[in-house]
């Protein structure tokens, strides 16, 4: 069974025994679970086509998006967390936001010009090679995000869950 859902919520799950393991995109800070890296993946600052930097060649500081109309994807989500520690750390704060529900919500506002964000590359990869979202540099380079597998360091894993953690470490 596949339950898609926040990491956060996927945390909490794993720790009240409802799912075996997780996926999560933010490192999960709790004494009660195992970690293993999943993968590494390139965070994209997304602007809409029309928008000003689409065509711009230098690149974007971070400093530059407090005073963008940005998007976020809910307290809980994996990107949002990277997001919130990348920004805490510059030392940014953002004026004007949106909160969306999920990345899909943020990619779709994205599209439709609604604001900026900054989203995982796999998101909006197909948008990307479409042409319906464009990609802009960030001064200092992409930021990246581990993804994580997470189990209960007291539960008994299934032979199925071990199986299934063998291969997403081989990917």
């Amino acid at each position: 069974k596949v339950d898609i859902a926040l990491s956060q919520q996927v945390v909490d799950k794993v720790l009240n025994n409802t799912l075996e393991i997780g996926f999560v995109g933010h490192h999960a800070e709790d004494r009660r679970l195992t970690a293993f890296p999943f993968r590494k993946e390139k965070m994209v600052l997304a602007v809409a086509p029309e928008h000003p930097w689409a065509a711009r060649t230098s690149p974007v500081r971070l400093k530059e998006l407090s005073g963008q109309p940005f998007l976020l994807s809910r307290e809980g989500s994996g990107t949002r967390t990277t997001l919130s520690a990348l920004l805490d750390k510059a030392g940014i704060a953002l004026e004007n936001t949106m909160e969306l529900g999920t990345a899909e919500g943020v990619k779709q506002a994205v599209e439709a010009n609604l604001g900026v964000s900054i989203l995982s590359h796999h998101v909006i990869a197909k948008d990307l090679a479409t042409g319906a979202i464009q990609a802009v540099r960030l001064a200092g380079g992409a930021p990246t995000r581990q993804l994580s597998g997470v189990y209960h360091k007291d539960r008994y894993l299934s032979a199925a869950a071990r199986a299934f953690m063998e291969i997403a470490r081989a990917v």
